[in-house]
């Protein structure tokens, strides 16, 4: 009864989320009024976080209307709404770029991809953007630990191909 009940409010916030998504196609395209199409998206997208198309739709309108602080705060309420991990990972990244690249606040964008670590901490595009960060920081500690780690990631993928490779290569050898 309660993974029923579970499902049913899921698809209920699915359900929520398109006709928000729909609101928002209908004020920006019908009726060109991008602030209250942002309102749509946002909600839409707090609502159902991984939505295709949804997040790229509200960041094109604000980037018409250069509202980068409502971003930031519908990714902050998107955050308390997400039902994943994957999905409060996605939400951190989106949020450290725009801190990074949108608003200039390197800080900002360090917690968020800090955030993001503690949910992914293999993820190698954020240890790519915090080795940056913490460079144009001048964190050279902690630009060092993260090189370390991604560094140590790498070469756990290569060994991994490596024996990948030798089972196949004894596989074949069996096989002739």
């Amino acid at each position: 009864a309660a993974l029923r009940s579970l499902l049913q409010v899921t698809e209920e916030r699915a359900r929520a989320a398109e006709l928000w998504r729909e609101l928002g196609v209908l004020l920006s395209e019908g009726l060109s009024d991008d602030f209250e199409a942002i309102e749509a998206y946002s909600e839409a997208l707090r609502l159902a976080p991984m939505y295709e198309g949804v997040y790229e739709t509200l960041v094109s309108l604000i980037e018409r209307a250069e509202a980068w602080d409502h971003l930031i705060n519908t990714l902050n309420a998107t955050l308390l709404e997400c039902d994943s991990d994957e999905a409060r990972a996605l939400t951190h990244a989106r949020a450290a770029h725009v801190f990074e690249h949108k608003l200039g606040a390197l800080d900002e964008a360090i917690e968020q991809l800090t955030a993001l670590r503690s949910l992914a901490p293999h993820d190698e595009e954020a240890l790519t953007a915090l080795a940056r960060l913490y460079e144009r920081r001048e964190a050279w500690g902690e630009q060092a630990e993260v090189l370390r780690t991604h560094a140590d990631l790498i070469d756990e993928e290569l060994k991994a191909l490596a024996s990948t490779q030798d089972a196949q290569k004894s596989s074949a050898e069996l096989e002739a």
